[in-house]
Formats: structure tokens, C-alpha cells, sequence
């Protein structure tokens, strides 16, 4: 792994704060003006632009086909301009005709576009956005940079990863799938794909296991400062995602409204001798503890301590310093005798 993959690895878009008050009023003024209909507009005159450019492709052979899409996925690696970009999609297009045998409209054209410059297009039943996305996907994977396309369940990623293996394959893009059945072998070779179709829940619960598994060294600065960049491999075996990069979310109102309702918690084991250690002597001390005389109990049955049965506790050093397991750990000992 060198450096710029290792870099990658850890580093996350930093998201904005939500904006309240006169901030939200003006977020929200900007918000509109980025989807003004001249956006709209735009993207339909590229689309039509590359409609037009991909029709003298059709003459084209295969190989030849393909040798220009090698081209120009090399400048898509490096700063390019707006044609660069047309041409990469009008070479898609035809792709899409030659594998899928349909030739895509300027509609899915103009939708695939705008999933590529971060816009939400909004696009009916049956007019292409699986295509739409995995024109955008293609463009993405020739950067060589992990995109994720997150569908709203295990069948559709697996599915949609299937259905587009021709078109990702004539492109010279590999493709995966993760699912929720899959063990961490599985996954990995899901996500050394240039393209993974899964689900939001298995890629972040993915994050966060690799996360666990990298320990102190989240950070790429630590991992540098530690000399530990170029001794990452070990460490790596146990990981499965590349890094998160690029997301095309296909049902971005399921996706990004419904379940994002519901946190994704995910904890591991770690050691705490001092806090077993001290839930044992609340136990032992609680069988000593008498009612009505070191502590009583309400018509609630709660456990109050009385003045003799918080000396008593106060007497004990490790629950001492533990003040938060004080009275919370002997009373739960205690109910648990009764």
C-alpha cells in the first residue's frame, strides 16, 4: 500500500454544521439558487452535446473503441476540461448501446451528469436511472478512486451489480457487490472493485469495524509520526474497504431521510480490570448491607442507603475513587439478591 492509498484510506469530506437561524435562511436561499431551472437547462444542452459526439463513435471498432476510452481515462486522472468529460460520457453511451443494446436518451445522459457534478436528480419509474448511475459509476472508476453506488437493499445492490457486469467490463471498470451474507473475504474483494454496489448499513458498519480493527492509528498523521505508512500491511489484512471517496445513492430520499433516522452503534471488547475488580466488591459488600438498618427501601421499591450504609461504602477505596459506581453498582447488586 503506498502512501496516497493509505492516505486515502482514512479521510473523510468534512460535513458542514447544519446552519440555524439567519445562517438556515440564507443556507437555504443558496440552496435554491444552486437548483434554479438554468441548472436544469445546462445539463440538458451537455447532454445533447454528447449525444451528438457519441453518434461519430458508432463507427468505431471495438478495440479502437476502447483504446480511446484508455485515453481518456489517463487525462481524467489529471486536471481536465468540461470536453474531456463530455467525450468520457459520449464513449459510455456508446458503450452502454454496444452491451447493453439500447442506446440511453438524453434524459438519462443529462441524469447521469448531474449524479456526477453532486446534484440530486429526480427521475421517474422507468426511465433509466440504473443506467444513469452506472454511466456516472464508470466515469468515476476511471480515477481509480473507490465509488460506492448505495441501493436501498442486498437483492438491488447484487442485482444492479450483475445487470451492468457487460457495460463495466467493456469499459475496462471492475465491478463488486457486498452484501450482508458475505464473510470479510468476500467483502474485501467487493471493495477492491473500482465500482461496489451495497447498501448503506454494510458500508458504514464496514467503516466502523475498520476503524476498530486500525485502533490508535485512524488518524494518517499518527500512522506517519509512528513509522507505521510503510509497515501498514500487517494491519491492512485485517481491513476491507479502500476508503470512502465517491457515493452515487440510488432512492436518496430512502437513504438519506428514513434510515438515516436510525444511528448505526457498533461497540468492541476491551479490558477494564478496575471496573471488574469493583463490581466484585460491590457485590461482596452488598451481603453485608442490612435493611432497615444500613439502608430501606419506598413503597416505589427504591433502595435509599442510610447514614451507616454510606460509611460503609465511603470506607471502600476502589469504590471511593469510582464514584459513579458507588451507590449504582451496590444497589443493583442488592436487587439482584432479592
Amino acid at each position: 500500500m503506498n502512501l496516497t492509498d493509505n492516505y486515502r484510506l482514512t479521510t473523510c469530506k468534512q460535513v458542514k454544521k447544519i446552519p440555524t437561524g439567519l445562517d438556515a435562511l440564507l443556507y437555504r436561499m443558496v440552496g435554491r439558487f444552486k437548483g434554479r431551472h438554468g441548472v436544469l437547462i445546462r445539463l440538458l444542452k451537455d447532454a445533447i452535446i454528447i449525444d451528438k459526439e457519441s453518434l461519430k463513435y458508432s463507427k468505431f471498432g471495438d478495440s479502437l473503441l476502447q483504446s480511446r476510452m484508455n485515453t481518456v481515462r489517463q487525462q481524467l486522472r489529471c486536471r481536465f476540461e468540461k470536453d474531456t468529460l463530455l467525450t468520457a460520457f459520449a464513449l459510455v453511451q456508446e458503450s452502454v448501446k454496444r452491451t447493453l443494446g439500447y442506446r440511453p436518451y438524453v434524459e438519462q445522459l443529462a441524469g447521469a451528469l448531474a449524479l456526477y457534478r453532486g446534484y440530486i436528480a429526480e427521475m421517474s419509474t422507468g426511465e433509466g436511472k440504473t443506467v444513469s448511475a452506472a454511466m456516472c459509476a464508470t466515469v468515476r472508476g476511471w480515477s481509480e478512486r473507490p465509488c460506492h453506488v448505495i441501493t436501498a437493499n442486498d437483492y438491488l445492490a447484487a442485482r444492479d451489480a450483475e445487470i451492468m457486469q457487460p457495460l463495466y467490463s467493456f469499459c475496462g471498470v471492475t465491478v463488486g457487490a457486498v452484501t450482508g451474507s458475505m464473510k470479510p473475504k468476500e467483502r474485501r474483494a467487493g471493495y477492491e472493485a473500482d465500482v461496489t454496489y451495497s447498501t448503506a448499513k454494510e458500508v458504514l458498519a464496514d467503516l466502523l469495524r475498520d476503524r476498530i480493527a486500525m485502533g490508535r492509528y485512524q488518524s494518517f498523521a499518527k500512522r506517519l509520526a509512528n513509522g507505521t505508512v510503510l509497515n501498514f500491511e500487517q494491519m491492512a489484512q485485517n481491513l476491507v474497504q479502500r476508503g470512502l471517496c465517491t457515493a452515487i445513492v440510488d432512492e436518496a430520499d430512502n437513504v438519506l431521510i428514513d434510515e438515516a433516522v436510525t444511528p448505526l452503534i457498533i461497540s468492541s471488547e476491551k479490558e477494564n480490570a478496575d471496573f471488574n475488580e469493583s463490581c466484585k466488591m460491590a457485590y461482596a459488600l452488598s451481603t453485608k448491607l442490612k435493611r432497615d438498618v444500613d439502608y430501606a427501601v419506598d413503597y416505589r421499591n427504591r433502595l435509599r442507603f442510610r447514614v451507616r450504609g454510606s460509611l460503609k461504602i465511603w470506607c471502600v477505596r476502589p469504590l471511593w475513587r469510582a464514584n459513579f459506581l458507588n451507590r449504582g453498582a451496590i444497589t443493583l447488586s442488592k436487587k439482584a439478591r432479592w
